[in-house]
């Protein structure tokens, strides 16, 4: 296994948490901000439709691979950019008005998103090239735990001291933050290789032809259960009595960092027992687990239960990307690495946003309880088909 410094190691982490620190602030924060000024409802769907460049990132993604100053390393000089762009961005929205200048600010978070999703883009082409295949589990649990601190920073933290700073002190810290990363990158150097990138635009298609056929089924099984559970935490809360600064408190500062934990620790699980047993165990786990969501979904509202609960399911839940992202490492081709993942990573989002239809629905119609079980249910279907896949050879790319 290669040796990486801690200083590598620190980066990968910073440049997950920085492209989740703004966008879950323009995602969840700021609809919350809006709300609080008034905001119609039905107006609000414009701030969730930020997330559309997250989806179809994939689309600009051969050209993250393709093109580059090479002197400055091939991924170097996409994330030395769209950090800075990034940055600049966010200054730029702290110096206008929500209110008086509501479709300026919309415009320029459209931008923030693209820039973002563009450097998850680049970040992924960086790891998947970066990372051998023992120390994927390993750089996959810091993948995870940095953009779950992303989210908890730009979520929680910042939304929680916005009274304090107001809307330009908002947009000033995250972009200190981002700049953190920026910095870390100019004393960063990439390791050059001998691998030549590729224009990728017919890997788009090409890629369902390389990738491993038994990944296909898990890589749309394994998300369905735990996503359905996940989609309907916020409404039944709600639906219990909680106040929406109540669900954050517990959702973002107290069952987060419990996360954050879980997702390195099974990073390293990964590295120790191997993709196989990983996922079993996690899969088992997470099938068993998430039914202590039945405890406030039956209507204990007390704060305590529900931590406990929310605590175990983020506990269990955390990891599974860790171990997704770990075997899409393992699909991609290192002539393009970006193009591979975010394929993968674009279609996770998409059965995401189908699953939390599909579960909030289910939940209008058959109930909170029902809807658990059920993804228990398929916690258990996906289990039976890594079972009966056998080894985790099959679940690899052929190159």
């Amino acid at each position: 296994m290669t040796t990486y410094k801690r200083s590598t190691w620190s980066l990968l982490f910073s440049l997950y948490a920085t492209q989740y620190v703004g966008i879950s602030f323009l995602l969840v924060a700021l609809v919350a901000i809006l709300r609080s000024q008034g905001m119609p409802l039905e107006k609000l769907s414009i701030v969730y439709s930020l997330g559309v460049f997250w989806v179809f990132k994939f689309l600009w993604a051969p050209l993250i691979d393709r093109f580059s100053l090479r002197r400055f390393g091939h991924y170097r000089t996409w994330l030395l950019t769209l950090q800075a762009a990034m940055m600049i961005n966010l200054i730029i929205l702290g110096f206008y008005d929500l209110s008086t200048d509501f479709v300026l600010v919309m415009s320029l978070c459209a931008t923030f998103s693209f820039f973002s999703a563009t450097q998850d883009v680049a970040v992924d082409g960086l790891a998947c090239r970066l990372l051998d295949v023992n120390s994927r589990g390993v750089g996959n649990g810091i993948q995870q735990a940095g953009t779950m601190f992303g989210s908890l920073v730009g979520s929680g933290l910042v939304l929680s001291i916005y009274p304090m700073l107001g809307w330009l002190g908002c947009m000033l810290l995250m972009a200190g933050l981002t700049g953190i990363s920026w910095l870390q990158l100019i004393f960063y150097k990439e390791p050059t290789g001998k691998v030549r990138p590729q224009i990728g635009y017919k890997r788009l298609v090409g890629f369902w032809r390389y990738v491993s056929k038994p990944w296909l089924v898990l890589l749309f099984l394994y998300p369905i259960g735990g996503g359905m559970a996940y989609a309907i935490i916020n409404p039944m809360l709600v639906d219990i009595g909680w106040s929406l600064s109540s669900i954050g408190t517990a959702i973002y500062l107290v069952a987060t960092p419990f996360g954050i934990v879980s997702a390195l620790i099974a990073g390293k699980l990964i590295q120790l027992v191997g993709r196989r047993k990983a996922l079993l165990g996690l899969m088992s786990t997470q099938a068993l687990f998430l039914l202590v969501l039945l405890i406030p979904a039956y209507g204990v509202n007390e704060t305590l239960p529900v931590y406990a609960c929310l605590i175990t399911y983020f506990i269990v839940h955390s990891p599974i990307p860790a171990v997704l992202y770990t075997l899409m490492m393992d699909q991609t081709d290192q002539r393009t690495p970006a193009t591979d993942f975010t394929i993968q990573a674009s279609t996770l989002m998409l059965i995401g946003i189908i699953t939390s239809g599909a579960s909030t629905a289910l939940a209008g119609a058959f109930g909170y309880i029902a809807v658990i079980w059920m993804a228990s249910a398929m916690c258990v279907v996906a289990f039976i088909a890594v079972w009966f896949l056998g080894t985790t050879n099959r679940l690899t790319a052929s190159t």
